[in-house]
């Protein structure tokens, strides 16, 4: 499931989703197979500071401020 600020979407075997620029997202696996998950992104810049974690619920890293 990916869900893109209020909205939830179920997908399926490949099924894809866009999540534009500035839009709060995670995704969960309701399904009792591991997902294969390919994640592309576009633009003009690639850096690693290009995503900010606001939550973070396996541990990678620390929650972010909302406030950036």
């Amino acid at each position: 499931m990916v869900a893109k600020d209020e909205e939830e979407i179920l997908l399926t075997k490949n099924q894809s989703s866009e999540i534009p620029p500035r839009v709060q997202h995670h995704l969960e696996n309701p399904g009792k197979t591991d997902p294969e998950l390919i994640g592309m992104q576009s633009g003009s810049y690639f850096g690693g500071d290009a995503m900010v974690r606001f939550e973070d619920t396996v541990g990678r890293a620390k929650p972010m401020s909302k406030d950036l």
